[in-house]
């Protein structure tokens, strides 16, 4: 999983993240797959 760099992209989405082979070389990955959570559900308390 590789997260958005906030000094590079300050406004990319909070909770984003891009799945590609740790083997590719750096800016010429091809994006496997994108995966978008919302940490405070998981991180809410069950009543």
């Amino acid at each position: 999983m590789y997260y958005p760099n906030r000094e590079l992209a300050p406004h990319a989405p909070t909770g984003i993240a891009f799945v590609a082979h740790e083997d590719e070389q750096p800016g010429r990955m091809p994006v496997l797959g994108i995966s978008i959570h919302n940490w405070d559900i998981m991180r809410r308390t069950r009543s």
